[in-house]
């Protein structure tokens, strides 16, 4: 495209400072990673972050945080990619996948394994929901509460658990300092029956109004008593009853019970997300 220029920086707050407005526009689609640059911005965590401007407007937004992580990409103009994947490959080659919308990040793939001569392939599919009128289950013992640090092994456990059902390796949701850091900024809820919590989630900070219910997770020997669907709706409720115009959520798409469930609740199917990986540089088929 004429006058497509991609912008890098390691500096989260740089990066937000350039595209926050842009962000802003669609608070929903975009706020994954709104909410990540804000967290970077505030923390100083490594990350990589481009933006796509065209007549100095921009277009579309990627990162990468942590490194070594699969990179996010906001929706871009089809004749915007090229550009940014040649910056971004020249800047991380080994780059491991890409997630976001899905007609972005498979045109994105595409051009990835031409630029850089490897194979991609799906690796999940998401459905992303926004909440229409909520309607709450009823007759679920118990209430919302948030978690405390004193609580933190227990959710370490069961942030573990919720990766091993989500097919991810541990690491991938964190562990004791990112969690601490969580409960201390309040976004980490629990679900609690008869004195004694049975169910997680997490209430992500707003971004541009937005908030987003994620990290849903019960326990094995707790499940099938509606405790998360119940954490889910009264978090959401929470989230909009503080300020937030628009509460969203995520799910797998291979996951037919938790879709159900969150449609039900009056969750409305808004966009699809996909994941890519690439094959590493030393493994590509020829």
């Amino acid at each position: 495209m004429t006058g497509c220029v991609v912008h890098q920086s390691e500096d989260a707050s740089e990066a937000l400072a350039a595209t926050a407005a842009f962000l802003s526009t669609q608070p929903v689609a975009h706020n994954v990673i709104l909410t990540i640059m804000q967290e970077r911005a505030a923390h100083d965590e490594p990350g990589r972050y481009w933006w796509v401007t065209t007549g100095g407007r921009v277009e579309g937004v990627a990162l990468q945080s942590p490194h070594g992580f699969s990179a996010s990409v906001t929706p871009v103009a089809v004749d915007s990619l090229d550009a940014l994947v040649s910056a971004m490959a020249s800047e991380v080659p080994d780059l491991p996948g890409i997630i976001g919308d899905a007609a972005t990040v498979a045109a994105f793939a595409g051009r990835w394994t031409e630029h850089n001569g490897v194979g991609a392939a799906p690796l999940e599919g998401q459905r992303l929901y926004r909440l229409a009128t909520l309607r709450p289950p009823v007759d679920v013992g118990g209430q919302l509460r948030r978690a405390t640090i004193h609580e933190i092994d227990l959710l370490v456990s069961w942030w573990r658990g919720l990766a091993t059902d989500m097919g991810e390796s541990p690491p991938k949701v964190g562990g004791h300092e990112l969690l601490a850091r969580r409960i201390g900024q309040g976004e980490i809820w629990l679900w609690e029956d008869d004195d004694r919590a049975v169910s997680m989630a997490r209430l992500s900070a707003p971004a541009a109004k937005a908030v987003r219910v994620g990290f849903v997770y019960t326990p094995p020997q707790q499940r099938r008593r509606g405790y998360a669907t119940a954490s889910v709706a009264a978090l959401s409720a929470h989230g909009l009853a503080n300020g937030a115009d628009e509460c969203l959520l995520y799910t797998q798409l291979s996951n037919p019970t938790s879709n159900g469930i969150y449609r039900r609740m009056g969750y409305e199917a808004v966009g699809e997300v996909l994941a890519y990986r690439f094959s590493p540089l030393n493994q590509s088929q020829p």
